[in-house]
């Protein structure tokens, strides 16, 4: 079940998740977090992850939200807050009252500045393992609708028009309605959030939209719950015991990095022997110095994704190149500035250029930008035989804690539902960085930046929120460990991590290393090794059968000290620096990873 976490490791949460608030009344229960009300519970039963105010800029930019205060009252909460920038200032509050079997968020908000809006008003945020069950849509004009949850990630909005929804979980029949807009539904795994996302300002209606400074908008959201079955007995925990099913299909992936975009050139002092991704927009001035970065790094061979409208740019970008004897060319992609995908038709003119300067690079074709888009638009791609690609971003709409870990398991899904889109066709995952390297969804016009040295970076360096320094926590490692578990399977062909260096990569500032570098570099170390079916319950995991051991990475996510059992004498070493030790147990501090090595029958 995907619900928020009991427990993060604390280098992973922001300052404001570390305080949070758990409301009980009769049998709901919720808490309150940076002012968002939380996993919402009806005896026992998890209704909603959470009812949420948002406001959305005319680039779709999630203006900060904050929590101002918080009261009790005699029936509920009077939550209040401010989402606010340089720009925009924007108080609201939410009064919640609950009742026996009824749950109701009245949003009362008021602009003090007057800006371009996308959206602006409640959400409600649904648990993703909703997927497969029924779901009953009460409309506007008052007729009903019966659908589900989608299982495989959903392109579309699986539901429009949306005034009411009702599902069964664990024995409760819920029922929400919505009042003061028009409501419709998006599947938030296209994101990898742990979600389906009710939202109003339905996409149909133009955007961006004036809000005037003074103008108000309110909302309610009304929860009914009712239990229909009793509650089911609560099962016995698993045996904390490492557990290897065999071999299965698939091998562990290459694993690159992408090209550092820091603007001090120190920062390239740190090599990266492997494929080193670099994406090279024509239209800034510095693309030739982004080329010789990537180039310089110490890389192996070159992943090169190019940001242009027809083959001339990639002929360009091919003379600047070194010869393939001294740096080989391992793939190229090519995306439409516009669209940020492949045009289908430049696929058959960049195999022959290739072709033509005797280069044996991979032709990938798909997205820079998230899996969405692969999922809405891979119907163009369905006569071309070779690899996909997409990245990986998850925080696209949420960058606490909560949503870092959450985003895991759903790494799995869209692999799955990518899987499915493949159709055996290899893929490529990247790059997988925290923040946007670039906004996908902007409506402004492009603008570019830098000069021709690129001494002032490029690219993600000026894309606000790129960088985050939970990237370099320590627990970070076994967030690594996570998403390898999650993304190493089937045809993944390669995944590419972070930068090689700078605050976007896994080194610090000084060149030392993090847990999550030693982690990848782990990882590269497998890469190509049959994948092991493997569990550790209470930890992530993932491993591989190299020669006559079966090589494990573990990684603990929980704000509590993890132990295994590993059914036989062990080598392991830890990510942290930790002494390495032998033995038949492991003991995983919060946050901590390690590798461990088994003997194999």
């Amino acid at each position: 079940m995907i619900t928020s976490p009991a427990g993060v490791p604390r280098d992973l949460l922001l300052p404001a998740e570390r305080q949070e608030t758990t409301y009980r009344s009769g049998p709901w229960s919720l808490t309150v977090r940076r002012g968002e009300l939380d996993d919402i519970v009806f005896d026992g039963a998890v209704g909603l992850r959470s009812i949420r105010f948002v406001v959305r800029d005319r680039d779709w930019g999630t203006v900060p939200s904050g929590l101002r205060s918080l009261e009790v009252t005699e029936d509920g909460l009077m939550v209040k807050g401010e989402a606010a920038r340089s720009d925009v200032v924007v108080p609201w509050e939410l009064r919640v009252r609950a009742d026996e079997e009824r749950l109701t968020v009245d949003l009362a908000a008021t602009s003090t500045t007057a800006f371009l809006r996308n959206r602006i008003g409640l959400i409600v945020l649904h648990p993703a393992d909703l997927a497969g069950r029924e779901l009953v849509v009460g409309h506007s004009d008052g007729s009903t609708e019966t659908t589900q949850f989608p299982t495989t990630v959903a392109p579309h909005q699986p539901a429009r028009d949306i005034a009411s929804l009702g599902w069964q979980r664990d024995g409760v029949d819920f029922r929400v309605q919505f009042g003061g807009d028009v409501f419709e539904m998006e599947d938030q795994r296209n994101w990898t959030d742990a979600s389906f996302k009710t939202y109003s300002t339905p996409l149909s209606l133009p955007f961006p939209v004036e809000l005037q400074s003074g103008e108000s908008v309110q909302q309610s959201i009304a929860v009914q719950a009712s239990r229909v079955a009793p509650r089911a007995a609560a099962g016995a925990d698993d045996p904390r015991v490492l557990r290897v099913s065999g071999v299965t299909p698939g091998r562990m992936p290459e694993i690159a990095r992408s090209a550092t975009s820091a603007p001090d050139t120190s920062a390239l002092s740190t090599e990266f022997r492997g494929t080193v991704l670099v994406e090279l927009d024509l239209r800034l001035p510095g693309w030739r110095a982004m080329l010789e970065r990537a180039c310089g790094t110490g890389a192996t061979a070159i992943d090169l994704r190019l940001v242009a409208d027809d083959v001339a740019g990639l002929r360009t970008v091919l003379d600047a190149l070194p010869a393939e004897e001294s740096l080989p060319l391992a793939r190229v992609a090519v995306f439409d500035s516009r669209t940020h995908a492949t045009d289908a038709a430049l696929l058959p003119l960049i195999s022959e250029e290739l072709r033509n300067r005797g280069r044996r690079a991979e032709v990938v074709a798909g997205t820079r930008a998230h899996f969405t888009e692969l999922n809405r638009h891979h119907g163009k791609l369905s006569d071309w035989p070779g690899a996909l690609t997409f990245s990986i971003t998850p925080f696209m709409h949420d960058i606490s804690g909560h949503q870092l870990i959450e985003s895991l398991p759903v790494q799995r899904v869209v692999v799955e539902s990518a899987g499915v889109i493949a159709d055996g066709r290899r893929m490529h995952i990247g790059p997988i960085t925290l923040g946007a390297r670039f906004n996908a969804v902007a409506t402004s016009a492009f603008e570019a930046t830098g000069d021709e040295t690129m001494r002032h970076g490029y690219g993600p360096e000026f894309v606000a929120g790129a960088t985050d320094p939970r990237q370099h926590a320590p627990s970070f490692g076994a967030w690594v460990v996570g998403s390898l578990a999650a993304l190493a399977a089937g045809d993944v062909a390669s995944l590419t991590y972070f930068e090689t260096s700078g605050p976007r990569g896994t080194v610090t500032e000084g060149g030392g290393r993090t847990p999550a570098d030693l982690i990848l570099q782990w990882a590269a170390e497998l890469s190509g090794a049959p994948l092991l079916e493997v569990s550790a319950p209470g930890l992530h995991a993932v491993g591989v059968r190299q020669n006559a051991e079966d090589v494990i990475l573990l990684g603990n996510l929980a704000a509590e000290p993890v132990s295994v059992d590993l059914q036989g004498h062990a080598e392991v070493v830890f990510a942290d620096g930790a002494d390495a030790s032998a033995g038949r147990r492991i003991e995983l501090a919060p946050g901590a990873a390690a590798r461990v090595s088994l003997p194999h029958a």
